[in-house]
């Protein structure tokens, strides 16, 4: 998909359709719509008095010029009231233009700068356009032998805007937010994926593709090199498969100073889940291909930060295995060594995403990263206690968590902290080991997503960390709460929160007054 900018009249443009955002307005508005072209001004000014449209959030009206001015149809969007608009107002719109205009069959659109004349910069707003547009054509049809309903069903988009000298800054934004955008679409692909088409070893493989596509350092640890360096928490995971397991590195440099610290992303990459010895209800179980979500959301992030060549240096870590119930797998009451030494009591094997996090978050550490975030699918706890529209977070360091909510705010990728304090850790103490992976071996029970990050907690020593548990954002259902720009399946959830708060970073993580 094309994505241009460009500066002129509105009702001069020729295109198949011209999309204009409107913010709620009094229907007795005049005539005269501050912003817009007099001919596009009168069209709207009668939809209003006549109370067809009001400009509200998402709200949508057609109208054919029938030669009245150079655009064939125009489309309105409500924006919802001018001193309430959020960029995920902006987004969500663009999202209903982008489903509105494929439902047409139109290929080739316009659209003004939605939210122009806001207090949102043009670079912000041309960015957020284009992701919501981007995101909303969104369509997993890779195994399909008749595609329909994809995004190259269109073809351009053009951003107009208004004032000429912002076009420079409305062109870098929607460049930036194309790059962002695909980002999102790559992490829905390879969480979308099933099993039988994305195994620990072909996980590697796509990672190797985009390593050479953005000159990335890739490493992968196979089974072998796993046994060499002791990583018993995905070796114990990985018994049940026949898939080899594999503990996938890519690392990008990018800031100035090529020896400044990396930040260490660190991503559930369970390919699939069916719980191992501790076996999961049938029901719903096919959705666990989405149990390597946080793993497609790091690799995604780390391939954005190479594109838009972000100031940072990154460490992106996988590790990466199947979970299933075969004559060799693990059972409740298994022994395990994690990588650096520690050592578990396995109580419930479907309590596998820790295990295999422990190692990679013990491994980061190699690299003496300047922070450690690691997403992961981990807890149904945190779908009970969040639902599915925000992230469980979970650190041991308040600036990092101010910089991360800043970055949830900004990009509606929402977050609510959880305690991890020692007073859970007598919930992980276990008799016959330095810990235990769950608190019973029964469902349930107190703290579940809590516990979960005090196992992590515990391999980060003094590092600043930050822990996101995304089991309840990282794919939606037709009838879960959606925004116009999330299809059902994958949600991509993270990738544009973490670039968002790389593309900010600041190497000082003191704490603050």
């Amino acid at each position: 998909m094309r994505i241009l900018a460009e500066s002129g009249d509105l009702q001069d443009r020729k295109t198949n359709l011209m999309a204009v955002g409107i913010f709620e307005q009094n229907p007795k508005v005049g005539r005269s719509i501050s912003g817009l072209d007099p001919k596009i001004g009168n069209i709207v000014a009668d939809a209003l008095a006549t109370r067809d449209f009001s400009g509200s959030l998402n709200q949508v009206q057609l109208f054919y010029s029938h030669g009245e001015i150079t655009p064939k149809r125009v489309l309105m969007v409500g924006l919802g009231k001018k001193s309430e608009l959020e960029l995920d107002s902006v987004r969500q719109a663009a999202g209903r233009v982008a489903l509105t205009v494929k439902n047409l069959s139109v290929r080739e659109f316009s659209s003004s700068l939605l939210g122009e004349g806001s207090s949102h910069s043009p670079d912000v707003l041309a960015q957020t356009m284009v992701e919501g547009t981007m995101l909303a054509l969104y369509g997993f049809q890779k195994f399909k032998n008749k595609p329909s309903d994809h995004i190259s069903s269109i073809e351009k988009l053009t951003i107009m805007v208004r004032k000429k000298s912002l076009l420079t800054r409305a062109r870098k934004g929607a460049l930036d937010g194309k790059h962002i955008a695909e980002a999102v679409c790559l992490s829905r692909d390879l969480a979308n994926t099933p099993g039988n088409r994305m195994t620990p070893t072909r996980l590697a493989e796509e990672c190797r593709k985009l390593s050479r596509l953005h000159r990335l350092n890739l490493k992968v640890l196979g089974n072998n090199q796993l046994i060499k360096f002791g990583m018993g928490g995905i070796l114990g995971v990985a018994r049940g498969s026949s898939e080899s397991p594999k503990l996938i590195i890519l690392e990008y440099r990018g800031a100035s100073e090529s020896s400044c610290p990396p930040i260490a992303l660190v991503g559930k990459g369970i390919t699939f889940d069916a719980g191992g010895i501790s076996l999961k209800p049938s029901g719903k179980m096919e959705e666990m291909k989405f149990d390597k979500s946080g793993a497609a959301s790091v690799i995604a992030a780390t391939m954005a930060a190479a594109t838009l060549k972000l100031k940072v240096n990154l460490v992106c870590i996988v590790p990466a295995t199947e979970n299933l119930p075969g004559g060799s797998a693990q059972k409740p009451g298994d022994i395990i060594r994690h990588y650096g030494g520690k050592t578990s009591e396995v109580l419930n094997t479907d309590a596998e995403g820790r295990l295999i996090l422990g190692d990679g978050i013990a491994y980061s550490l190699e690299y003496k990263p300047q922070a450690i975030i690691d997403l992961a699918t981990l807890t149904g706890a945190c779908v009970v206690a969040l639902g599915a529209v925000t992230a469980g977070l979970f650190s041991n360091h308040d600036r990092l968590v101010r910089r991360i909510e800043k970055s949830a705010k900004a990009t509606s990728e929402r977050v609510w902290r959880l305690p991890v304090g020692d007073e859970y850790l007598d919930l992980i103490k276990s008799e016959a080991a330095d810990m235990r992976n769950v608190f019973s071996s029964s469902p349930g029970g107190p703290a579940g997503a809590i516990i979960a990050a005090m196992y992590l907690r515990e391999f980060v020593g003094d590092i600043p960390w930050a822990h996101l548990d995304i089991a309840g954002t990282a794919w939606t259902k037709s009838d879960s709460i959606e925004r116009t720009y999330i299809p059902p399946g994958a949600t991509g959830y993270g990738v544009r929160l973490l670039i968002h708060l790389l593309k900010g970073w600041s190497v000082d993580l003191g704490d603050e007054s």
